[in-house]
């Protein structure tokens, strides 16, 4: 009797320890935007400039088409468990008419490929002869392009239409490691390579797409970071096992309310699309104790379905991402963060350990519904919130505040460097910070700015007595 006890609680051990293990492997897929990617493809005979376009071209029609790609890795985590490049087949032929013509139907003969490290910094305009050393189609020219001899387990994929990566490998043909030759796409399908041996650095200088055999007609056409459906661009399918990292970060939820889609005007790093060259540094790792991966929302918001509301509200509340603890309440609207609140995140209210939480330029409403608190000083005493408690409301306070914003970041021990590997796996309403974009142009923000907040706004009368009660 006793052994069939101990047998049970055997298997019920494994399949808890198994269990933990499955819920602990994460990923997330991150799609480059318009302003983020950096893709293009070239001819050495009709389009010698780079195609910046919504397609990328590997083959041939007589000439040459390569596919030239570099990722922006700054912020993703650096101990992945395995990466992947996905890339979605257009399914059709860039020479549709011909094809027409002569079989009567659109069909979109692919080819093989190799693939080449790229040595030295590009643009997506540049020349065919910065590949090569001539119009033909040698190697290297000035970018230094070098030849991936040992590619790893290569898997490509045939998904119907849409495609979405939540769950990806549905069906799979594994190649083994050592093998120099990329196999040809299904056209329609996702067209997935194991990256990881090229992660991160070689993702980051660029990687080249050649054609094996420059056969007339033979074209694997992809989509590219320009197409306007997120889901459709190239992305990097990044895995992670969180047992990996010292702690867990807890369960943010964006700091907005719910039931709208909030427009992001500056990403982590500082960059924003409406104005490419700008970098602002306080998004970026350049004073310390680092804001890299801090995040600017407007008081511009869409419905659920896309219709955008442009009416500026006086009172947009400011929510907590997730309980804990107020430690800063700071009403001084002349301070550099204007009137701001840091919540920590770990229970022992000190900002220099675990996960805190940073709202500025907030308005001046952050007091009486807060008292001054700064713990770092011994001032007040922290207060403790929930997920979702009104903390103050988007204000444009603050000598550095050019209009009414939220800023909003997140550290570790008091840092938010890029390379903060507690950081770089931190999620709010289940998307990594990274995948927090902005898009647009002429001025004008794309609705895939705009992003979905879970976060229940909770009265303020839950948590804070109003003073003089």
């Amino acid at each position: 009797m006793k052994t069939k006890h101990l047998g049970f609680l055997f298997v019920l051990f494994a399949s808890l320890f198994f269990v933990e293990q499955a819920r602990a492997l994460e990923f997330f897929v991150y799609h480059p935007s318009p302003y983020k990617g950096k893709d293009c493809w070239i001819t050495n005979y009709w389009y010698p400039a780079g195609t910046d376009d919504k397609q990328l071209l590997a083959g041939g029609w007589g000439d040459t088409y390569d596919i030239l790609m570099g990722f922006d890795t700054e912020g993703l985590p650096k101990r992945p468990s395995r990466v992947t490049l996905a890339l979605l087949n257009t399914g059709t032929t860039f020479h549709d008419w011909w094809y027409k013509k002569r079989i009567g139907r659109a069909i979109q003969p692919v080819v093989q490929m190799n693939l080449f490290k790229i040595n030295k910094p590009w643009l997506e305009s540049f020349w065919w002869t910065e590949v090569t050393s001539s119009y033909g189609t040698g190697l290297p020219g000035s970018l230094n392009c070098t030849k991936i001899t040992e590619l790893p387990d290569m898997i490509h994929v045939s998904t119907p239409m849409p495609a979405p990566l939540g769950g990806y490998y549905p069906l799979a043909d594994s190649f083994g490691p050592g093998r120099d030759v990329l196999p040809a796409p299904y056209p329609g399908g996702w067209y997935f390579i194991d990256v990881t041996k090229l992660y991160p650095e070689i993702l980051e200088s660029g990687i080249l797409f050649r054609p094996v055999y420059n056969e007339p007609a033979k074209v694997n056409q992809f989509h590219s970071s320009d197409v306007d459906v997120i889901d459709n661009r190239p992305a990097l399918i990044v895995e992670y096992d969180e047992c990996s990292y010292p702690v867990i970060p807890p369960n943010f939820k964006l700091p907005l309310p719910g039931g709208f889609r909030w427009c992001v005007t500056m990403e982590i790093g500082g960059g924003d699309a409406l104005d490419p060259q700008l970098v602002d540094e306080y998004h970026t790792n350049t004073s310390a104790p680092g804001n890299y991966f801090s995040i600017d929302f407007s008081w511009r918001r869409a419905l659920p379905d896309g219709t955008r509301v442009e009416v500026e509200s006086d009172r947009i509340p400011v929510l907590a991402a997730a309980d804990g603890w107020v430690i800063v309440a700071n009403n001084n609207d002349a301070h550099a963060n204007g009137c701001y609140v840091v919540i920590d995140h770990d229970g022992d209210k000190n900002v220099n350990t675990g996960y805190t939480t940073r709202y500025l330029h907030l308005t001046k409403e952050v007091v009486p519904v807060l008292p001054l608190i700064d713990s770092s000083i011994g001032l007040g005493t922290p207060v403790y919130v929930h997920q979702g408690d009104v903390i103050g409301y988007m204000g444009n306070t603050g000598p550095y505040s050019k209009g009414k914003h939220l800023h909003f970041g997140v550290r570790y021990s008091n840092q938010g460097y890029s390379h903060t590997p507690e950081l770089q796996i931190v999620r709010f309403d289940g998307k990594h910070m990274k995948q927090y974009q902005t898009e647009g142009s002429s001025g004008v923000r794309h609705i895939n700015s705009f992003f979905g907040s879970n976060n229940v706004c909770r009265p303020l009368s839950y948590v804070f007595p109003v003073i003089g009660q």
